[in-house]
């Protein structure tokens, strides 16, 4: 597994867990999880459930496994740390 591999993971997982609201939008690496104040800074403007749907679809469809005690929500701002905290729990628990 690569770290780009995890990126268009993502992409296809924001796709499909939001559905038609967010499927004409370019997620990039630097993109927000989370609503921001900074109108220059794209924002899925996900919730908390938006987020832990978004890392179950990964793990069903991917199998990749993320601890529950890894994942940090005020960590995991973007969609560039959530593949780099996939790559290191898949590194360190196997997935």
């Amino acid at each position: 597994m690569t770290y780009d591999a995890v990126v268009d993971g993502i992409r296809v997982a924001v796709r499909n867990v939001k559905g038609g609201a967010r499927a004409g939008e370019t997620v990039l690496e630097s993109t927000c999880f989370w609503p921001t104040a900074d109108p220059g800074q794209h924002s899925l403007a996900f919730d908390s459930l938006d987020f832990l749907e978004l890392v179950v679809y990964l793990e069903d469809h991917n199998e990749w496994y993320v601890p529950e005690d890894m994942l940090d929500f005020e960590e995991c701002q973007t969609v560039a740390d959530l593949a780099n905290l996939i790559v290191k729990a898949c590194g360190t628990h196997g997935g």
